[in-house]
């Protein structure tokens, strides 16, 4: 019933959840039952997106009208950091050393805090935005997805989720040369694998590089 609703790797996570509470209910609690889902298993499903933004995706997504004043910030800062979108709505202005040109992310997705160097790209989008308070983004998640969805599909853009900019971004990452460690600590990812999931070198490019 659950998989006529939701995808299969999404169902494949809440199995997990669930296997993790009541094992935790057994080894921590002292409940003396069976856990039922220890001898259930669904297969996952290849999930790795292989979607990259060219420039020419990007020059359009630039230049075409957005009701927010926040997302074409927010979508510059998304390359150029690899952050994703919960610590980019995330950011305050007493965690930016704009001098020192760093952003100091307190707690993560992977529960863990980091600091990301900024560009000179990113220092100028920050620049550029007007302080209304310690929060720079003040905007919701829910508003951020639909403002982007609305700008994607007025740029004729087909197939591009914001956290596909996260992808872009490590790619790109490893395409100015960064090594695997420095391109981690940026991303944030902990593992060389979890870091190699989300990056696509360019074929043309890596195709240059092979003809030198």
């Amino acid at each position: 019933q659950r998989l006529r609703k939701v995808k299969r790797n999404t169902f494949v996570r809440e199995l997990g959840l669930v296997r993790t509470v009541v094992s935790t209910a057994i080894n921590e609690g002292g409940i003396a039952v069976e856990n039922p889902l220890n001898g259930f298993r669904v297969k996952r499903e290849p999930d790795q997106r292989l979607r990259r933004l060219s420039n020419t995706e990007l020059q359009r997504l630039i230049s075409t009208e957005c009701g927010s004043s926040y997302l074409k910030p927010l979508m510059v800062l998304a390359l150029e950091t690899a952050m994703r979108r919960g610590e980019l709505l995330s950011l305050r202005w007493s965690r930016i050393d704009m001098e020192r040109g760093f952003a100091e992310l307190q707690k993560t997705k992977n529960g863990h805090g980091r600091i990301v160097p900024l560009t000179d790209t990113a220092l100028s989008v920050f620049s550029g935005l007007e302080k209304k308070g310690d929060i720079v983004f003040p905007m919701k998640l829910n508003s951020l997805t639909q403002s982007w969805r609305r700008l994607v599909k007025r740029a004729g853009i087909s197939d591009l989720t914001f956290h596909d900019l996260r992808h872009e971004a490590i790619s790109r990452l490893l395409e100015k040369g960064l090594t695997i460690p420095e391109a981690a600590s940026v991303s944030g990812r902990k593992t060389a694998s979890m870091l190699m999931r989300y990056a696509h070198p360019d074929p043309v490019k890596v195709r240059q590089k092979m003809m030198l």
